[in-house]
């Protein structure tokens, strides 16, 4: 630095991070005998943990023998660490599993961010306010999904009651359609979703009326 004062930070070993909601414990590996910091974001010091690594450099901790203990959730993400005797920190972050749900629709270029363990669900729907216009738009739909390039395979779910589209609707229960795909855990690095939707004839959901190009979307997954 401008003192003249040489540092140097060796990056330590820590990795092999095994989240289990269900018993409450992180795992992992690390150098034999080093200290290893767990915590929870935005939850400490509540949740805040140390251990010390095997012989073999395995460590665990369990939460739930804190003196109160701590329940981990669906979506909490947290990091563990390791430091050295000047301070300087190798860290790994981590999150419990868990369901993302990500619309396909909107603006074009939205991004996302998810763990590698978390399981993708890519969905979108159409309202109406009549089952008959949400079967006319089903018989005019045109659409083609793909993930990295690839063809990318969706289920239409049967039409359900939307209680919520009274008010565009003249007061009556309006009704509504689900599309979803489950690519599931991805790789780290980024991906791309690709959609384009089409309607053959007009249709009206009660609202407006539409034919041709629905939507046409990009939207970037990552995942670290």
């Amino acid at each position: 630095d401008a003192n003249g004062i040489h540092r140097e930070h060796e990056v330590r070993i820590l990795g092999n991070l095994v989240i289990d909601e269900y018993e409450d414990t992180v795992t992992g590996l690390a150098e034999a005998g080093a200290t290893v910091y767990v915590w929870v974001h935005e939850r400490d010091p509540e949740s805040h943990m140390e251990t010390t690594a095997a012989g073999d450099g395995s460590w665990l901790v369990d939460f739930g023998l804190r003196e109160t203990p701590f329940d981990l959730t669906e979506g909490m993400c947290g990091r563990a660490e390791i430091r050295d005797d000047q301070g300087n920190a190798t860290a790994a972050d981590w999150c419990v599993p868990g369901d993302i749900t990500i619309r396909v629709t909107g603006a074009d270029g939205p991004e996302f961010w998810v763990g590698s363990s978390d399981n993708i669900i890519l969905r979108w729907g159409w309202g109406a306010c009549t089952q008959e216009q949400i079967v006319s738009f089903s018989e005019a739909l045109d659409e083609d999904y793909s993930l990295n390039g690839e063809s990318l395979e969706g289920v239409w779910g049967a039409p359900i009651e939307a209680p919520w589209l009274a008010d565009y609707c003249g007061g009556i229960s309006g009704w509504r359609i689900n599309w979803e795909s489950t690519p599931g855990i991805l790789p780290v690095g980024d991906h791309t979703v690709e959609t384009s939707v089409w309607l053959s004839t007009e249709i009206t959901d009660g609202i407006g009326t539409y034919e041709g190009l629905l939507f046409e979307t990009m939207i970037t997954i990552h995942v670290w």
